[in-house]
């Protein structure tokens, strides 16, 4: 048995034949086409599934929730699973966005592609074979009458087959299965201490009786979800904070998890431990807190350790290598403490907002220094994480790094949001933005559905100025309760980097730039700094400072709204000169 395919349609008949009420769109019929040409003489096994639907989504790690999934392709062989989305029509790529022509018209696709396909392959990973640790789940993205191929820097351009690729590079799609099993496999093995194993017989009969179940297991989806969600509800996180050595906690800005790391470090007497983040304004300011309360700890970004130790790197070189560069100078860090007997054996670590760090080799990292160099099986470590402020300007993703360290860790998710409890609409606000920035063209039109939140939109920069000395003469008036620890004022990146008449003006009232130089718990003067070196701090009043959105700004603009901890103020500079560097 080379191929087996479900269901199996003649693909003389399969172009005019109605599946789920509607004709076979010509891209699949494309694809099911190819899967049946090549894969029927294939050396290897092969399990198809065309246009699966499953009963729930894991709406996780997506942006619009789903109540289920509809599945174009689901390939299986004994390398593993690939999930294959399909999408006909001259597909392009334009402002960051997926694009089609309609006549001479130019539509943008409704969901991303790659954004679908991965949630897909959540729900498959999270819902349907939670077992299945070590198994590779893959994903890709086929626009088969495209004939050109699609570059851009947001995409992986490695996980497309198309018209172009297949002629160009693959030649069938069987070589480009193989290629995505690879490509998946040594893009995760080279940063994360694992190793997939292939898919047994009695594996792949599972996964065949649960796609196409016997009458008796119809339910099958339903009743292991039941169990699934039961489990979770009756675990008592607080206990097992004592009980368990390696906790791995997920949660949104305000669930508490920085508050649950200060109590575990507490709890470790007389021992010495080491807290790691990528962020040095947290870095420092948590420092303070921990020597607030005598614990004996070792505060360090990740920049920091790699520069104290590597034999030849500075801090700045750090800063902007890409994640698979600075994993290898982790190994290179630790390889080199091994060989000069001086790697630091830690009784237990904290690792915060570790979604900065997951693709990083941030488990070797724990595996190395503590537990007897033995980490993942027998250190003492916290592991704090937010998956929706992992993403960034070029698509970074860091779900499935996570995921494969769960194997190590007992794994909590925070879901309440207790920060946000008199104000749910900052989080509110922050989720409108991420998802949708194209609606965020003038703040002001959501000012009624955000009526918690201010929202300001300013035409010159005289008027911003009147604004924020009203905020300066509060904090300096002695009869008002405001005191300027309880503000910070956060600018967009691409606004303070352009030097333009905001920082003018930041510069002219005195206002003071937060460093980790003069962090302190109790600063006297209104500070201010970027959204995103402020990622991980709160305040209970943020100013956030931003100009127009496009496609890079969403995660900014999320990380800004979420440092609120009781009022949000959203500014809109719309009109402002740059000055010539």
């Amino acid at each position: 048995m080379a191929l087996k395919i479900y269901p199996e349609y003649p693909l003389d008949e399969l172009e005019q034949l109605i599946i789920n009420g509607s004709k076979v769109p010509y891209g699949e019929f494309l694809i099911y086409g190819d899967l049946v040409q090549s894969l029927a003489e294939s050396e290897h096994d092969w399990y198809v599934w065309y246009s699966l639907r499953l009963p729930f989504h894991d709406n996780t790690r997506i942006q619009r929730a789903k109540a289920d999934a509809e599945l174009d392709f689901i390939i299986v062989s004994r390398f593993g699973i690939i999930v294959l989305e399909v999408k006909g029509g001259n597909v392009f790529v334009d402002q960051g966005r997926f694009c089609f022509k309609d006549g001479e018209h130019t539509k943008w696709l409704p969901q991303n592609p790659f954004e679908q396909v991965k949630g897909y392959k959540y729900t498959l990973m999270n819902k349907v074979f939670p077992n299945f640790k070590h198994v590779q789940f893959c994903e890709a993205v086929a626009f088969p009458t495209t004939k050109i191929a699609i570059e851009n820097t947001i995409y992986d351009k490695n996980l497309i087959y198309s018209d172009f690729t297949r002629k160009n590079e693959y030649h069938n799609i069987e070589n480009f299965l193989l290629h995505i099993y690879k490509y998946t496999r040594e893009k995760l093995e080279s940063v994360h201490p694992i190793t997939f194993k292939k898919l047994k017989k009695n594996d792949l009969n599972y996964i065949v009786n649960t796609f196409s179940p016997k009458v008796q297991d119809t339910n099958v989806f339903a009743s292991r979800n039941s169990f699934q969600w039961l489990k979770e509800r009756n675990l008592d996180y607080l206990y097992s904070l004592a009980e368990n050595p390696r906790l791995m906690i997920e949660g949104s800005p305000g669930t508490g998890k920085t508050t649950m790391a200060m109590a575990y470090a507490e709890m470790q007497v007389e021992r010495q431990g080491i807290y790691l983040c990528w962020n040095s304004l947290l870095c420092v300011y948590n420092q303070q807190r921990f020597n607030e309360k005598n614990v004996r700890i070792d505060c360090i970004t990740f920049k920091q350790f790699i520069a104290k130790y590597h034999p030849s790197v500075q801090e700045k070189e750090v800063y902007y290598l890409k994640p698979l560069s600075c994993a290898k100078l982790v190994q290179e860090t630790l390889q080199y403490l091994e060989e000069q007997e001086q790697l630091p054996d830690y009784d237990y670590m904290i690792i915060d907002e570790a979604q900065d760090l997951f693709d990083r080799n941030l488990a070797l990292l724990i595996d190395k220094l503590c537990g007897d160099g033995q980490g993942l099986s027998q250190g003492n470590v916290m592991l704090l994480y937010d998956l929706d402020q992992s993403f960034s300007l070029f698509g970074r993703d860091v779900t499935e790094y996570a995921y494969f360290l769960k194997d190590y860790f007992t794994h909590f998710k925070l879901h309440k949001i207790r920060r946000s409890a008199q104000k749910s609409q900052i989080r509110q606000i922050a989720e409108h933005i991420q998802e949708s920035p194209e609606e965020w063209e003038e703040i002001t039109d959501h000012q009624t559905e955000y009526d918690e939140i201010e929202l300001r939109s300013f035409e010159d920069v005289e008027t911003l100025k009147e604004a924020m000395k009203i905020i300066i003469d509060n904090i300096n008036d002695p009869s008002s309760s405001l005191l300027a620890e309880d503000v910070i004022v956060l600018v967009q990146s691409k606004v303070w980097q352009r030097r333009n008449n905001v920082a003018d003006l930041i510069v002219a009232l005195d206002m003071e730039e937060l460093t980790p130089e003069n962090l302190t718990l109790k600063p006297t003067h209104l500070q201010f700094t970027t959204a995103l070196k402020y990622k991980g701090l709160e305040r209970k009043n943020v100013i956030l400072i931003v100009d127009k959105p496009d496609q890079f700004t969403p995660f900014e603009w999320y990380v800004g709204c979420t440092r609120a901890i009781d009022n949000l103020s959203i500014w809109q500079l719309h009109t402002y000169q740059e000055h010539e560097e």
